[in-house]
């Protein structure tokens, strides 16, 4: 019979396995999206602003709710966390499936972002856990690793399941796998020990108030929103983005526990490297939605073919991260950030 370290054991590597798993869903159900955006445009008759939308909710889920799951996280348990993502991945990606139009589909995946809220914010706290002490970059470079293989996986096999089943399938690719998520959450249970949070107060209204600053810095940036809203409409949402920002920033001053800590960007590493960060993720967005119309409706290449063109820098980020997180833990980052 297995002893109690042995059994702990089992469950913090079933826990590293069920992180990986998740990370990779997140990265899949982002780039597989990515590959497919033509084709959803031209079967749900809409054009590229439109479907564009089916993206940006999934990144606001994201962005509004990554912070507020973590903390939910740290106060619940980044274990339920994390099992509930799983279970909202699931349906969101049954959902978008079953999508019948534009406006289901941007509905659904919302639905499906919120999922992957839970799941990255919890799971890479679950994997640092379940990994010995002193091997946080390793950890790091493991979940980087997890997301770049979703990354590397996701377009290949998405434009395989464009060309020769449908488009549905797509989203149904991720509906098992989030199962297998689930279960494997009921079967570690709390292998991995928590630390209590020390106040179990969470800032909704900073949340809040941060989706609507990004609801409203996307309206202002979509032309299609500025001619359906007629003239004069830019000013207003200027008007708005300043009134929205100033809000946010003067709650999150004044609040004992704020989403997030402003202070932290008086800081330089923190500061720079969150710009470094915001231009690295603007630049990379912008060329990998615009690349596939380019490839699919200009130079007519396949689904299949376009996936085999992206996975060339998801391999180099693959092979590399695991490498320079061991590195992280021996020489420090800020080399590393520098070359």
């Amino acid at each position: 019979m297995l002893d109690q370290s042995q059994v702990n054991e089992r469950g913090r590597r079933l826990t590293l396995i069920n992180s990986v798993i998740g990370i990779s869903i997140a990265g899949i159900s982002t780039r597989v999206f990515m590959i497919s955006v033509p084709t959803l445009a031209t079967a749900l008759g809409t054009d590229i602003l439109g479907i564009s939308w089916a993206l940006i909710v999934y990144q606001m889920a994201g962005i509004g709710l990554g912070v507020v799951c973590g903390r939910l996280g740290d106060i619940y348990g980044h274990h339920k966390m994390y099992g509930f993502g799983m279970a909202v991945m699931a349906v969101g990606s049954l959902l978008c499936g079953l999508s019948q139009d534009v406006f289901q589909l941007i509905l659904f995946r919302f639905v499906q972002g919120v999922g992957g809220a839970m799941i990255q914010s919890s799971g890479r706290t679950l994997a640092f856990k379940a990994m010995p002490v002193g091997s946080e970059g390793k950890a790091q470079g493991l979940m980087a690793m997890s997301h770049q293989f979703g990354f590397f996986v996701g377009p290949p096999l998405g434009g395989l399941i464009i060309d020769w089943i449908h488009w549905r399938g797509i989203f149904f690719l991720l509906f098992l796998p989030s199962l297998v998520g689930m279960a494997l959450c009921f079967m570690t249970g709390r292998a991995v020990v928590e630390s209590a949070a020390r106040s179990r107060s969470v800032d909704y209204r900073g949340a809040v108030l941060f989706l609507g600053l990004t609801i409203v810095v996307t309206m202002l940036l979509d032309q299609k929103i500025a001619v359906v809203m007629g003239a004069g409409s830019q000013a207003l949402l200027g008007f708005a983005f300043v009134a929205t920002l100033w809000a946010f920033v003067a709650y999150e001053k004044k609040t004992p526990s704020p989403m997030i800590d402003l202070s932290f960007f008086s800081v330089p590493a923190f500061g720079y490297g969150s710009v470094g960060l915001l231009m690295c993720c603007i630049t990379q967005g912008l060329t990998t939605f615009v690349t596939p119309f380019y490839l699919q409706d200009v130079l007519r290449l396949s689904p299949t073919f376009m996936g085999i063109i992206f996975l060339v820098p998801s391999l180099l980020s693959m092979v590399l991260s695991p490498v320079s997180g061991a590195m992280t833990d021996r020489i420090g980052a800020r080399f590393l950030l520098i070359t």
